[in-house]
């Protein structure tokens, strides 16, 4: 076998870009960094020690299960982050939110330590993107999964973030906070409706159903957040949270029914995404 017959493989099973990710296995399993792959597609690779190991994970891949979830780890905003079944892949828009929430707090009124909370952290992506650029902030990670707190917390100690991270094992959708008040709340909650699930991409079968769709309409957990946290925000505080490409109107009404302006974040493709939400003074 060579890379041209791997890369069949996966074309054949319908993965778009069978080239870069059969790439991105032969780095991981057979060492050959990214910048030599391109020029040895037609190399044998069953001599190779590790080939056996390759081969397996390719062979997984083309039944459609994650290539984040075989590589164990992926790349947001900068940071490696380590991935499996208990959590979410992290994704470029979620970048866009993290970013977003990079903004919010470094046009504040500074102070000693910007208190932050990240609901439905999963990975703690969006916590650990906003903890390297804002070196005063300290975050609250909040998962209903234990096994995704695990993950979240392996990630902290990965990016020397740990000491500024505590973990609480609590539901989104009850009053954790009863007296404590946050600079900024970020949230990538389930919004997928459940109507929509069976017409995804087989890949999302594998990743936590919990963290994909609120079994409902895709805003049970937007209408929970807003009127949990409007109260648990700081005078300068905000909320920013990521949103399905059709949901921000449904969004704002939420949070405007709750005394909240609302702000639209937009991805690359000028596609609503995400929202920032504040209280009207």
């Amino acid at each position: 076998m060579n890379l041209y017959d791997a890369e069949k493989i996966l074309s054949d099973a319908g993965i778009d870009d069978a080239e870069f990710e059969c790439r991105l296995l032969a780095e991981r399993f057979l060492r050959i960094p990214m910048s030599r792959s391109a020029y040895m597609k037609t190399g044998q690779l069953d001599y190779m020690p590790d080939f056996g190991e390759f081969r397996r994970a390719l062979e997984k891949r083309a039944t459609r299960y994650p290539l984040q979830y075989i590589i164990g780890e992926w790349e947001f905003y900068g940071l490696r982050m380590k991935v499996n079944e208990n959590c979410l892949i992290p994704r470029p828009d979620t970048e866009l939110v993290a970013e977003k929430a990079i903004v919010e707090l470094q046009k504040m009124p500074k102070k000693t330590e910007f208190r932050c909370v990240d609901l439905c952290t999963g990975s703690g992506c969006i916590a650990a993107a906003v903890m390297s650029h804002v070196k005063n902030a300290s975050f609250t990670l909040v998962d209903i999964s234990k096994s995704a707190l695990d993950i979240a917390k392996e990630n902290m100690e990965l990016n020397g973030l740990l000491t500024r991270t505590t973990l609480v094992e609590a539901d989104v959708m009850t009053e954790i906070f009863h007296s404590e008040k946050f600079d900024l709340v970020t949230a990538n909650p389930p919004y997928i409706p459940s109507e929509v699930m069976q017409t995804l991409e087989p890949e999302l079968e594998h990743e936590p159903r919990i963290a994909l769709t609120d079994e409902g309409d895709g805003l049970s957990f937007y209408r929970a957040i807003i009127n949990l946290y409007k109260y648990a925000l700081t005078e300068d505080g905000v909320i920013v949270l990521e949103h399905g490409y059709d949901q921000y109107e449904k969004v704002r009404e939420i949070a405007e029914e709750n005394g909240m302006s609302a702000e639209v974040i937009l991805d690359y493709g000028k596609r609503q995404r995400g929202a920032v939400l504040k209280n009207v003074r």
